[in-house]
């Protein structure tokens, strides 16, 4: 396990920008497509909701996934789990790009929200390699890094669908996933040590989600922060109908 830290360490300085883009899975994964939501109704012979539902197919499964991805990196490690998980957003990007309908990208879409919930195990790694003041700076490096994600995905998304068409931008996700896997795999060493694994017990994680879904004080933080988001989620959901077809 030194030897794994003393890996670490000797990539510190690139550790942040490798979390940083393992967290850009979701805003990629979110914005980067919605620029095409009118190629892909034509294209695929749907409406304007059933195309706008690939983002709830989307969005359901990686919200679920996230209160597990912790768990299972708990009990196998943080490196097998982000690179295997990568493995499988790089996969599922493919199906969503070469789908001939849209039922398939749907499929598609609910295992890339599956996987795509991986991100969260970046703050785990965090947490086993750095303390104090030093994991703080870390994370607000990791902060400012994702931050760039949600304002860029929507221009790259637009200026690949112009280009290459709406299948390019699943391509470059593919892409994307499969990049940070190999990174991931190359660069980043195991940082839980075996002897702080902890078996996966759904029913003790149960208890345990029961426990913090009850607390007053997290119910009302949280509940703030999920209404902000659903107002956010509605206009992303909405936009490109609004703007390409009502606005032009």
């Amino acid at each position: 396990m030194s030897t794994d830290r003393d890996r670490v360490v000797s990539i510190s300085r690139s550790l942040p920008l490798l979390i940083a883009s393992l967290s850009m899975m979701g805003p990629f994964s979110i914005d980067t497509y919605l620029p095409s939501f009118r190629e892909m109704e034509h294209s695929l012979g749907a409406t304007a909701l059933q195309v706008q539902q690939s983002l709830t197919a989307f969005l359901i499964p990686f919200a679920f996934m996230t209160l597990w991805h912790g768990a299972l990196s708990d009990a196998f490690g943080r490196r097998r789990v982000i690179i295997i998980s990568l493995a499988i957003v790089a996969l599922s990007s493919l199906g969503c790009a070469f789908a001939q309908s849209i039922e398939v990208l749907w499929g598609f879409r609910v295992i890339q929200g599956l996987s795509a919930g991986v991100f969260v195990i970046g703050r785990a790694v965090v947490r086993d390699v750095y303390e104090g003041p030093t994991a703080q700076r870390v994370m607000s490096q990791v902060a400012v890094l994702f931050a760039i994600g949600p304002a860029i995905a929507p221009v790259l998304g637009g200026q690949l669908h112009e280009w290459f068409g709406w299948r390019s931008v699943f391509l470059f996700l593919a892409c994307f996933s499969a990049a940070i896997a190999v990174w991931a795999f190359q660069c980043l060493p195991e940082t839980l040590d075996p002897a702080h694994r902890q078996a996966l017990h759904a029913g003790h994680l149960a208890r345990s989600y029961r426990r913090t879904l009850t607390h007053p004080g997290f119910l009302a933080s949280s509940l703030a922060s999920a209404f902000n988001f659903t107002a956010i989620f509605l206009y992303v959901a909405g936009a490109p109908d609004l703007l390409l077809r009502h606005l032009q």
